[in-house]
């Protein structure tokens, strides 16, 4: 059809997110960095929805369970890109909780 997309020029939306992990690792203080489509389609109350109820592994200090500040994931479509603060360390294992 006229107008159609081909597939190979198709990308799925994205969401890039920084958030907290607390010491029992749960998220908070989510916020949105950059997203790939307008607000009303909803990507972001999803993608912050998935966080949210999300179980993450705290990072070890010392062999202490500590919270983790700034941890940024870029979700891209159903794929988790990456997991790490600001200073580009790897932070936490990303868990979904079933």
């Amino acid at each position: 059809m006229a107008g159609d997309i081909p597939a190979d020029k198709v990308t799925p939306p994205f969401v890039k997110l920084s958030f907290d992990v607390t010491r029992d690792g749960r998220a908070r203080n989510i916020k949105v960095v950059e997203e790939s489509e307008p607000k009303s389609y909803g990507v972001h109350k999803t993608a912050k929805q998935l966080i949210k109820s999300s179980i993450f592994r705290p990072r070890l200090l010392d062999g202490e369970l500590v919270e983790t500040k700034s941890t940024e994931l870029l979700l891209y479509g159903s794929v988790l890109q990456s997991n790490y603060t600001q200073d580009n360390s790897f932070s936490s294992a990303f868990k979904i909780r079933r």
